[in-house]
């Protein structure tokens, strides 16, 4: 019985594993190669066959195929695997919770059925910008916040979705007080509010559009729309929270509008 041999074939099946991963396991080093008869096939023993069952045994648990080389060349096979096999359960415990969040998140969403390429989320995250800049505007002048919330909808939506903290919010109080304080013409600026949003319906090459602009250059509304877009400092915030804020929301506006639209934009963003 010890001068019992196997062929690869009969070895696969036994271990329920192909001939190519075996063959496999022999071009990386992992298993000896076995010695071969006058036709040149392989001769497995016992011995190979208990090597494979270890191969694979510590495959099950996760481990990569360089960690179970490691492990089998050792001195102390045995000792190396209790040490290799606390930390791997530390890995795995890691890997868990990163998949429980990403299954959090997941679930989250679809319970919340919003759409990730709709331009309007159904529902904004918690820290709206819409909302605190609503908050700030409304109670002194509702009809600049009603063409002031459509000029730039679709792009706030967006912006929520970045990673802000809670000084998100506060930006967004602020800067709705701020603008409302250096409004000086709330006619003017609904007027060309209002003509920006026409804008959108408007073909490249369209006379009156383009007539528009050309008035909207010499306007000084030209200047207020700037201050809109804008705002000033905040000494409660640092510049550069600002200034990410600002910058997002610029490329966001200028991502979403028309082409009439961002030639309208191309005269105020820097």
């Amino acid at each position: 019985m010890s001068n019992l041999t196997f062929t690869i074939g009969e070895v696969a099946t036994l271990l329920g594993i192909t001939s190519k991963t075996i063959k496999h396991y022999h071009e990386i080093g992992l298993l000896v190669n076995p010695e071969r008869d006058t036709n040149q096939y392989r001769l497995y023993t016992m011995t190979h066959i208990i090597q494979l069952q270890q191969i694979l045994r510590l495959k099950q648990f996760g481990l990569s195929l360089k960690q179970i080389e490691i492990i089998i060349q050792s001195e102390n096979p045995d000792e190396l695997t209790q040490i290799v096999l606390s930390q791997h359960i530390h890995n795995i415990q890691d890997e868990l919770s990163r998949l429980q969040h990403q299954l959090t998140l997941t679930q989250d969403f679809l319970k919340t059925g919003d759409s990730l390429f709709q331009p309007h989320p159904s529902h904004p995250s918690i820290a709206s910008s819409l909302t605190h800049l609503s908050d700030a505007i409304r109670p002194h002048n509702s009809g600049v916040l009603d063409v002031l919330v459509e000029f730039e909808r679709e792009a706030m939506f967006k912006l929520d979705q970045f990673d802000w903290d809670a000084k998100y919010e506060l930006f967004w109080h602020h800067a709705g007080k701020q603008f409302i304080n250096m409004l000086t013409d709330e006619g003017l600026f609904i007027f060309w509010m209002e003509r920006y949003l026409a804008l959108a319906k408007m073909d490249l090459e369209d006379l009156q559009g383009k007539a528009w602009l050309q008035e909207f250059r010499h306007s000084p509304a030209k200047h207020m729309f700037k201050q809109a877009l804008m705002p000033p400092q905040l000494s409660e915030l640092p510049p550069d929270y600002q200034h990410h804020i600002i910058k997002l929301l610029s490329s966001l506006l200028y991502q979403e509008a028309s082409s009439l639209q961002k030639r309208f934009l191309a005269l105020l963003l820097p």
